[in-house]
């Protein structure tokens, strides 16, 4: 079947009636999010009355093209033989700012340096490594079948954010029980100055195209070439930025603070977030993430967060009271 005609695409939102060879006139039309197609007038050499049908196609919703943010492919710079991805390069400027920030919150709080240098060993190693295990486990494990325990450790086929934070936390926790140095003011300090950088290392994966969610017409989508989608690495940028470090910092500046509620306000903020962003996540797409009983690995990890965090929060204010008593 070959298309014979087709009529200019609108700027406003309606039917558009192009004719198909042998067909007659199809008519298109966009309604509850779904596309239907309507045949309104039969061929010319078919003396039959025209018939009226709806096909529904899913994952097919209404675009706003005005609205959408322009798609654009990973800026890199070639030196040579090498190459640089904006990517690799705001993670380490996230690295840099999460270190520079944690060094100067730990001077402020009178933890020593050695101790900042021995937890900032004791997060990135174990935290990368939980990154590309977690995302070859959970994510990938055809990966695993094709090469073998190799591909446990390759950073450069995808890392996952929730694995790094796991495996970020195990190190932390052992680095501090062997230094025997304060758990809660450490670990708040820790908390503070990831989520500090967090806004930064959520861009690198906006500008890698990283986290691309279900087709949309939401006006912060992105246009990629199959269709606009959510960009869920720059929606978690912007709620970073916009509400989870402005929160913390308002936290710590209260006169109710009590060291380990970073810890915990952090993870009872972010956890809610990061499932409903993962609610967004293609599925209709050959690399979608895999679902274990309709949830992602990052869902389940995130609403185990927000248990963790009510509890720490529970805990930290029934110490708080039996101090004051």
């Amino acid at each position: 079947m070959q298309v014979k005609r087709v009529l200019p695409v609108p700027q406003k939102k309606g039917p558009l009636t192009f004719t198909l060879s042998g067909c007659g006139d199809i008519t298109l039309q966009y309604k509850a999010n779904d596309l239907f197609l309507s045949r309104t007038k039969a061929p010319d050499d078919i003396g039959v009355a025209p018939q009226q049908y709806d096909l529904t196609m899913q994952h097919m919703p209404t675009f706003a093209a005005n609205w959408q943010l322009p798609y654009y492919a990973q800026p890199e710079i070639q030196l040579g033989p090498l190459t640089f991805h904006a990517f690799g390069a705001l993670v380490g400027l996230a690295i840099l700012v999460g270190v520079r920030h944690g060094a100067q919150l730990a001077a402020q709080r009178g933890l020593s340096p050695t101790l900042v240098r021995n937890v900032v060993i004791s997060a990135l190693v174990p935290g990368f490594l939980g990154a590309a295990v977690m995302d070859a486990v959970f994510y990938h494990p055809e990966r695993i079948q094709d090469e073998g325990l190799s591909a446990l450790f390759n950073l450069s086929a995808g890392m996952s954010s929730v694995g790094g934070f796991l495996g970020a936390t195990v190190g932390i926790f052992f680095c501090l029980k062997i230094m025997r140095q304060p758990r809660l003011v450490v670990g708040d300090t820790c908390v503070r100055a990831l989520v500090m950088s967090w806004p930064i290392a959520r861009l690198a994966c906006t500008l890698a195209h990283d986290h691309q969610g279900r087709l949309t017409d939401f006006p912060l989508a992105f246009a990629y070439p199959d269709g606009a989608r959510h960009n869920l690495g720059f929606y978690e940028c912007l709620f970073a930025l916009l509400i989870l470090l402005p929160f913390i910092i308002w936290v710590e500046r209260r006169s109710w603070y009590r060291p380990g509620m970073t810890m915990a306000y952090a993870m009872i903020l972010y956890g809610p977030a990061r499932v409903f962003l993962d609610s967004l996540r293609s599925v209709d797409q050959v690399n979608s993430d895999p679902r274990f009983a309709s949830l992602t690995f990052a869902q389940v990890i995130s609403l185990v967060m927000v248990v963790a965090g009510c509890f720490l929060l529970r805990a930290i204010r029934q110490s708080t009271r039996a101090t004051a008593q």
